[in-house]
């Protein structure tokens, strides 16, 4: 990564920057009861949710195939510029060869890219939005050009249609583009450290087992705490615990010209990216950059938080979940792989503070 960073600032060059934001709208079939034809699917509603979403009962995604491109500011002899780079936004988890594939792939973005990059040259690159809670391409159907039918659903050609397709989605919006900004007002700001309290079990028993964390500290009081013990009573006090009270990461905040972007460290919830959305005053094309410098797991909105997988963790290990005296337990990856509750007001107050100074 260092190396890749000492590559770019040595080929700095001056550019133009455009923007375009597509959606995705009717790139899917619709065939599925997940799949209501914006090329993702939702398949995880959680409480609240269908009061937002009625009409579809419950499912919420981002369709917005926000785009920045960036080309040589000088024409060339023809009229036309050069382009470097071309970055696309968009919420849906980069996963549609399904779990049971053993290779390593980047999925669906890969064909994406190339296509982009067949049609402009230059440097294509795909960043993931806010596709938490579990947007993603599993549960949709696109019709392959080649035969007229659904493409089968995990496979190579199921995700080379899938990508190629919101590339073109991407190229049709951007050929009609203006020829750009040459002079763009650029500002951009950071929030760190942003202290989470570490409500989660399953991670404190990992990092107490120096499974994971091996390489940072959890913080009482803002100093480094490596301490564990045994706080569960009798009869789970045999099983140990990290003790320090959070985790430090960060948020971050750019303008460039038309555009606004959001940096935070989780998946976070498509209702939670329109909030930040919402408060980008001005911009008329807005970015959510996903896991961006850290990964510390799911953002779901506060008040839709589930605390039964956490509050019942020693019965699950115990293998007694139904001892729990919190019934039904709901452990989807969403709040098993979450720090907790806390996420969301602890990343929202900054990040939204440096939204507000970037107007």
């Amino acid at each position: 990564m260092a190396e890749c960073i000492d590559e770019a600032a040595a080929n700095l060059e001056p550019a133009r920057v455009r923007f375009v934001t597509p959606d995705s709208q009717g790139l899917s079939l619709g065939l599925d009861v997940q799949d209501d034809g914006y090329g993702v699917a939702d398949t995880k509603v959680l409480a609240g949710d269908a009061d937002l979403a009625p009409d579809f009962e419950g499912r919420i995604v981002d369709s917005r195939l926000a785009t920045m491109q960036f080309t040589k500011r000088e024409p060339s002899q023809d009229g036309s510029y050069e382009v470097l780079a071309t970055l696309v936004n968009f919420a849906s988890h980069p996963e549609a060869m399904g779990s049971d594939n053993t290779l390593l792939t980047s999925d669906f973005p890969h064909s994406a890219r190339e296509r982009l990059e067949e049609e402009y040259g230059g440097t294509a690159v795909w960043v993931s939005a806010d596709l938490g809670v579990l947007q993603g391409p599993l549960h949709i159907d696109v019709e392959d050009p080649d035969t007229g039918e659904p493409a089968v659903r995990r496979s190579f050609r199921f995700s080379d249609v899938h990508g190629t397709q919101l590339a073109e989605r991407v190229i049709s919006a951007i050929d009609v583009m203006e020829a750009g900004d040459d002079a763009p007002e650029i500002s951009f700001g950071s929030t760190a450290p942003v202290a989470i309290p570490l409500e989660n079990p399953f991670f404190r028993l990992a990092v107490a087992l120096d499974v994971i964390n091996s390489r940072r500290s959890l913080y009482t009081d803002g100093e480094p705490d490596a301490s564990s013990g045994n706080p569960f009573p009798d009869p789970f006090d045999w099983i140990p615990q990290a003790l320090g009270e959070d985790l430090h990461t960060e948020v971050g905040a750019i303008r460039i010209g038309k555009a606004s972007i959001a940096v935070v460290p989780t998946e976070l919830d498509p209702q939670l990216g329109e909030n930040y959305r919402d408060r980008m005053t001005g911009a008329e094309h807005t970015f959510i950059l996903g896991l961006g410098n850290d990964h510390i797991g799911y953002q779901v909105p506060f008040d839709k938080w589930d605390d039964s997988c956490h509050t019942c963790f020693p019965y699950l290990l115990a293998d007694d979940e139904d001892s729990c005296p919190i019934q039904p337990i709901d452990c989807n990856t969403v709040f098993e792989n979450n720090v907790g509750q806390g996420v969301d007001p602890r990343v929202s107050e900054p990040l939204l503070d440096l939204i507000d100074a970037l107007h």
